[in-house]
């Protein structure tokens, strides 16, 4: 091959690498420059088995449900596993919903003075701080929570997400930070889908009884976009409250 069919095939590759994952095309042999992605688990033990031990880090996870789905729950549980496996470990919960309760947060076993409550005035003021953020390499995990943002509001800064979006996914190459955002079903994000690494849709089947109280939740969670693992993997998801807020491994 000439050296100019092979600087364009590999101009080809480098692109589709880019757009699909690394593993979506590379040369037959050997992969030597295999990529190795650091995992955070969820806490919910089948979930982390179909994502090969949890959310990647130094990438996007995009996570996906209606309110009472878990996916807010499932954000929470994340932070409180890096919390545990590493006491010095921090995170940011970028709160443009305005949901964020802090008590929840520590039934679920996040360690309150180790994560940063983000409240900006809109969603461009979110974009801004998620970049800085990002860019300081000094999380483990960021949350941005935009469900329930006010449609008006998401439509006018559209324009700057899509900007931010395509550049998220470079910036967080170079750190240890798992980003994951919450979304709405009903508003999709073409820009979050595709910048996304892992896609997870989530939502609730059933409430858990015990007697005649609600004792937890299940939910069905699926791998709908898995650059790193396997998609179209299916898995329940169970959510019990008890005092503290439990998956199923934790």
């Amino acid at each position: 091959m000439s050296s100019q069919r092979r600087r364009k095939l590999d101009a080809v590759v480098a692109q589709l690498q880019l757009d699909y994952g690394p593993r979506a095309i590379r040369r037959a042999g050997p992969d030597e420059h295999a990529e190795v992605v650091g995992r955070i688990p969820t806490t919910f033990a089948e979930l982390d088995r179909a994502l090969g031990g949890g959310l990647p880090q130094g990438r996007l996870t995009e996570i996906s449900g209606p309110a009472t789905s878990g996916k807010l729950t499932l954000a929470a549980k994340v932070i409180s596993a890096a919390h545990r496996a590493d006491g010095d470990a921090l995170a940011a919960w970028v709160d443009l919903s305005r949901t964020c309760d802090p008590d929840y947060l520590d039934r679920c076993g996040i360690t309150l003075d180790r994560l940063l409550v983000v409240r900006p005035a809109s969603l461009a003021d979110a974009l801004a701080v998620t970049l800085h953020l990002v860019r300081s390499n000094a999380l483990a995990v960021l949350v941005f929570d935009r469900f329930g943002a006010n449609a008006n509001q998401v439509r006018a800064a559209v324009a700057e997400e899509d900007g931010m979006l395509a550049r998220l996914p470079q910036l967080l190459s170079g750190t240890a930070t798992a980003a994951v955002f919450l979304s709405d079903p009903r508003e999709p994000s073409p820009a979050l889908a595709h910048a996304a690494a892992v896609r997870i849709s989530i939502s609730r089947e059933r409430w858990i009884m015990r007697d005649a109280d609600v004792r937890g939740y299940q939910s069905l969670a699926e791998i709908v976009k898995n650059r790193h693992g396997h998609a179209g993997v299916r898995v329940a998801v169970h959510i019990i409250f008890n005092g503290t807020v439990r998956g199923d491994g934790l």
